[in-house]
């Protein structure tokens, strides 16, 4: 994705692209002056209007294991309340970017903990165990349904039930 076009100095110099990679958020992020949420913030701005030119509706950050992120007083590190407070300010500013979270039951407590607003930012889904009958239609229709050429007889199926 094209964010725009760079001079390059000298006789010689003509336009260059300057792309939506890494090495120009990087650059985005180093050359924001402020705090390293200031600076997520910016990035997230840029890429949110890059996003709006290609008529996108939107991004969503999907953050698995969620649970094991956490805030270190002892150690002056707070990844958890930086994701939410630059996620809070987003969303304050309508833009549209979607944060997921998935993990233990410990997340929900540990985002509350780090924020007392989180709770408001968040839908709780709580996933329960499948049924038997179910699990069993989780292992055997998407080979049913891709006309898979393996089976699993029900000895098979059986060891993924337990």
């Amino acid at each position: 994705m094209v964010l725009g076009e760079h001079e390059v100095a000298g006789f010689a110099g003509s336009p260059t692209e300057v792309r939506l990679d890494y090495p120009t958020l990087m650059k985005i992020y180093a050359g924001t002056p402020g705090l390293a949420a200031d600076r997520l913030k910016a990035v997230l701005e840029t890429v949110a209007k890059a996003v709006a030119n290609e008529s996108k509706r939107g991004m969503i950050f999907a953050y698995d294991e969620a649970q094991n992120l956490a805030d270190a007083q002892a150690k002056d590190q707070y990844p958890l309340s930086l994701l939410l407070d630059v996620f809070q300010s987003i969303q304050r500013k309508g833009i549209p970017f979607m944060l997921v979270l998935t993990g233990l039951p410990t997340l929900f407590p540990k985002l509350v903990e780090a924020r007392t607003y989180s709770e408001r930012m968040f839908h709780v889904l709580t996933l329960d165990k499948l049924s038997r009958e179910d699990s069993e239609e989780a292992i055997l229709k998407p080979i049913k349904v891709a006309n898979c050429p393996v089976q699993f007889d029900d000895g098979s199926v059986a060891t993924g039930l337990r």
